[in-house]
């Protein structure tokens, strides 16, 4: 009886415990389509429409690199698109 109390405790415990929301981690890689060859330079910009809205919201800009690689990482909430 002792070990099912302790098992229901550390069980009550786990579940009490506040939970965040998680992120999202959006990558990717920018190529120039006739050569092949990655994008330098270029802007990107990430946008959200929240639910029940038209509206855009700008999330983050990012630059290119020489590497042509972008990475967003943004909170998971409820959106439209």
């Amino acid at each position: 009886m002792r070990y099912f109390s302790i098992f229901i405790l550390c069980f009550l415990l786990l579940l009490s415990c506040k939970k965040r929301k998680a992120d999202f981690v959006l990558t990717g890689t920018i190529t120039e389509t006739t050569f092949g060859e990655k994008l330098t330079g270029a802007t990107v910009k990430l946008y959200q429409v929240p639910v029940g809205s038209a509206s855009e919201q700008l999330l983050g800009t990012k630059t290119l690199g020489s590497d042509g690689k972008y990475s967003f990482t943004f909170e998971r909430d409820k959106m439209e698109k």
